[in-house]
């Protein structure tokens, strides 16, 4: 069974490869260390923190750490305020629907993509994966919190490969940013589906509408997962 660990190390591993990225020069380095102290909730919405601070928690220089908070600010994720420090954004509800609405933009039409051409055999591991997580039982807190880290990773994979059908660029930096303020959200609106299992089961219509070539049911099924997605975020289902 793969540990979260394994799952964000397969993860960054796989879109690595698609986007074929030269080696990352050092803001780069700082930019990911912040989002890993982010998705590790080790940052928080809402929390004011000075560049020294980031710093010493992400062992990178004040030069590249002010260049990756200079991406960070671009992107929405922190705001830079003169005289008192960094402050971690949070997302409300509409900008959570903004977000969604990006993603339906480009998730449903990707997925009609992958099901026209084909592929199924690229999603096999995902699908295993989603069929044991869904029958699985964490029986502890520790483990619940592991299991739903694992899930969210899984989730990000998923999606990912599915938009990086495009295999365009442009699409996969602007459904990078988009992503990353889902982490933030995440931790912004409380969601009601942490020890249910509703994305898994929509994935799995996902997956089934690939594997039969069916790209209207694949558009279908990537719309209604989104949208059933956004509700359980802001507290509608």
């Amino acid at each position: 069974m793969s540990t979260p660990h394994d799952e964000t190390s397969s993860l960054d591993s796989v879109r690595a490869q698609r986007l074929q990225r030269p080696k990352p020069v050092l803001r780069d380095i700082a930019y990911e260390r912040f989002m890993k102290l982010l998705s590790e909730r080790r940052l928080k919405p809402g929390q004011m923190v000075s560049q020294r601070e980031l710093c010493e928690q992400t062992d990178t220089s004040i030069g590249a750490m002010r260049e990756a908070l200079k991406r960070l600010e671009a992107e929405a994720i922190v705001s830079l305020i003169p005289q008192r420090g960094v402050l971690v954004r949070e997302i409300d509800a509409r900008e959570l629907g903004d977000v969604y609405k990006l993603r339906e933009l480009i998730e449903v039409p990707a997925a009609r993509t992958f099901a026209r051409l084909g592929q199924p055999d690229l999603l096999a591991k995902n699908r295993e994966h989603t069929r044991e997580i869904i029958g699985r039982n964490p029986s502890t807190a520790e483990e619940s919190a592991l299991f739903a880290r694992e899930r969210m990773l899984l989730d990000e994979d998923l999606h990912f490969a599915i938009v990086s059908v495009f295999d365009n660029p442009v699409i996969i930096e602007i459904y990078e940013k988009v992503n990353n303020q889902l982490r933030l959200s995440r931790m912004s609106v409380t969601p009601r589906f942490t020890g249910t299992r509703p994305a898994m089961i929509e994935h799995m219509a996902i997956l089934d509408a690939i594997d039969a070539g069916d790209e209207e049911a694949a558009g279908r099924a990537m719309a209604d997962h989104l949208d059933k997605s956004l509700q359980r975020a802001v507290g509608m289902n």
